[in-house]
């Protein structure tokens, strides 16, 4: 049986043993696929794509995150602030999963590209419906040419507005990355965020445009084992009332790596803690009014997460103002 069924397979039977809660699995499918949100499963690393899930934690599907009345999550549901430490740090259950993720050895100052789909790993081997290789522009997935477009129910990218950032975690002295929740500091080293676009009120989220997420990692970091995150984040709508829609939405997934570098003799810089940085109050969380149109309600504004750290200096995250023409493709 492939690996990627054979993954898929596995995270359904662990819940469903662990849990009793797994729905009938043809309902489960139309769940999935009818929702536009989106997991990050396939890492690139200096150009090459790895296969899906193989340096990223799994997640558990369907999970139930058992404070919450409201808790019940599919595949690809958002995960939200609310929901325990482990599930907005690297994803629903991934901690489970830990121990059946390789760790990708790289060396300070290499890059990475992650993508995300909105495809259940159930259908991940059926090449009539999921291209792995050969994508336009060398993506990490995408759509077969002849697979007829009425019943496409799959894409590659992120769907929601809002900016996606990629974080680092060195693991602490005496755990091992097979094991380690992510409860120490995090670094963030890159955010996709929001350019303005000329003769346009709305801005342009570059994430939900097709950009590429691309991260290098500074060549400064220190050698040692890191869990790489990347979070996409629908900023809440900022409704005192906590009414629908008003929470963030996170879409987060982590890797396993283990960088060699020179750098050993400079520390890494103070960071900060998820999930405290990520609180639903916490900067960059909310955007008041219409955060997805109005350039007003942007600029200037901090992206979620903290501050971000590029080697040699830490310093705010925010929204800088760089304007292009609508049409432009860069």
């Amino acid at each position: 049986m492939p690996l990627l069924t054979v993954l898929a397979l596995l995270a359904i039977a662990a819940v469903g043993q662990a849990h009793s809660m797994a729905v009938p699995f043809h309902r489960g499918i139309v769940e999935l696929i009818s929702n536009n949100s989106v997991e990050f499963i396939r890492l690139s690393h200096n150009g090459i794509w790895q296969p899906p899930l193989k340096y990223i934690r799994n997640r558990t599907s369907p999970w139930q995150e058992t404070e919450l009345s409201t808790g019940y999550r599919q595949w690809t549901f958002p995960t939200f602030p609310s929901d325990s430490p482990t599930s907005v740090r690297c994803g629903r259950d991934s901690l489970s999963w830990a121990s059946q993720t390789s760790t990708l050895k790289v060396k300070a100052g290499d890059k990475f590209e992650f993508v995300a789909t909105t495809a259940p790993p159930i259908i991940w081997d059926d090449k009539t419906k999921i291209q792995w290789d050969g994508c336009p522009e060398g993506r990490g997935g995408c759509i077969p040419e002849d697979y007829d477009p009425t019943n496409n129910f799959y894409s590659f990218g992120v769907a929601h507005d809002g900016p996606a950032s990629v974080f680092i975690s060195r693991v602490p002295e005496g755990q091992n990355i097979e094991s380690y929740d992510g409860s120490g500091e995090w670094l963030k080293i890159s955010t996709s965020g929001v350019e303005f676009r000329d003769n346009f009120n709305w801005v342009y989220w570059l994430p939900s445009h097709g950009a590429r997420l691309v991260a290098k990692l500074p060549p400064q970091t220190p050698a040692g084992k890191y869990l790489l995150r990347i979070d996409q984040i629908w900023p809440g709508g900022g409704d005192p009332s906590g009414g629908a829609g008003s929470d963030p939405q996170h879409y987060p997934a982590c890797a396993h790596i283990e960088v060699e570098s020179n750098s050993n003799s400079n520390p890494l810089p103070k960071g900060v803690k998820i999930p405290e940085v990520l609180c639903r109050e916490c900067p960059g969380m909310t955007f008041g009014g219409n955060h997805a149109t109005w350039l007003e309600a942007l600029n200037g504004t901090v992206y979620p997460g903290g501050p971000i750290w590029d080697g040699e200096t830490v310093k705010e995250d925010k929204v800088v103002p760089v304007t292009k023409d609508w049409y432009d493709p860069s």
